[in-house]
């Protein structure tokens, strides 16, 4: 029997079979509109099935396809009955809040989408606030993050291997917890964690604790976009300032520990005990980080017993 040549359009095929999943909950459904008409104007040739995930509430638009999971439980639970719903191997996952800034590069995203299939990845970044650390020389523009990374898993646009993403979502937990727990969590995972240096989706986060960011108006004057401003609140200029000067000061002070803890595992106690001093310095009361030293002398194993349990208490 003659084999059929694979159609030249094969690969792209297989890429945009991947669902792509707008991750909300009903109390953000003043973002839905905007966030679609920025969707549909800045990437018209979107070749990915788009769902929108929420509690309850249906959204009217022909090209988006509604996963109800029913009454709001935590984060980490709805995402876990969307994805029930939703089936597959890989999904592709953005936050109702990410409103496009520019056109989105979708020959290069789908090259990445199938590079990721390719290598069964558990997650390729496609957007990162973060660099990763270590780039990978056999795929020119993308990086890895390795067990003890700072930030391994966020909730940046990316595409997630299901399994993988499932075995993160621990019932209970809120986005910003799923971030920390989960790249903890990660530590002990054998697929790749990717990421890119130049991203092919670029979007502004327009909500911070359920308020609108400054950029985020800015964004949507700019673009013609009317919002409900009587849905929710808006930081003003100062207020944004304040908040964005303690969320910078708490990102280095995560980041700072995730460094010392991966020194003490890797034996390397002086390095550990320096950078403990810094973290100490800016926060002298933290028992958390008392703890990593104390477990962290007496070497990789204690320490790593004292993060397991800090994690089952999460």
């Amino acid at each position: 029997m003659t084999e059929r040549p694979a159609h030249p359009d094969a690969a792209v095929c297989r890429a945009a079979d991947v669902p792509l999943l707008v991750v909300s909950c009903d109390a953000y459904s003043d973002l839905w509109r905007p966030f679609f008409t920025l969707l549909d104007r800045r990437w018209p040739d979107c070749p990915f099935r788009v769902y929108l995930g929420t509690n309850e509430r249906s959204f009217d638009d022909p090209h988006v396809t509604v996963l109800r999971c029913g009454p709001d439980h935590t984060w980490s639970v709805n995402l876990r009955r969307m994805l029930d719903q939703l089936g597959g191997d890989y999904v592709i996952l953005l936050l109702e809040d990410f409103f496009l800034v520019r056109p989105v590069e979708t020959d290069r995203l789908v090259r990445l989408v199938q590079l990721g299939l390719d290598h069964h990845v558990g997650c390729l970044r496609l957007y990162s606030i973060l660099p990763p650390p270590h780039p990978l020389h056999h795929e020119p523009g993308l990086g890895g993050f390795e067990p003890g990374d700072p930030y391994r898993v966020t909730l940046q646009a990316a595409l997630w291997r299901v399994e993988t993403l499932r075995r993160l979502l621990v019932p209970g937990l809120s986005p910003w917890q799923f971030e920390l727990i989960g790249s903890q969590l990660s530590e002990t995972f054998d697929e790749p964690f990717w990421g890119v240096y130049e991203p092919p989706i670029v979007y502004e986060h327009v909500i911070e604790k359920g308020r609108w960011k400054p950029a985020g108006l800015a964004l949507c004057r700019e673009a013609g976009i009317e919002i409900d401003p009587a849905a929710r609140p808006a930081f003003t200029e100062e207020a944004w300032r304040r908040h964005n000067r303690i969320h910078r000061l708490r990102a280095r002070l995560a980041t700072l520990r995730a460094e010392t803890v991966r020194a003490f595992l890797a034996g390397r106690r002086q390095t550990g005990l320096s950078l403990a001093v810094h973290y100490l310095c800016r926060r002298p009361l933290s028992v958390g980080m008392l703890a990593v030293v104390v477990f962290g002398l007496l070497g990789p194993g204690p320490l790593n017993r004292l993060r397991r349990l800090h994690v089952r208490a999460k």
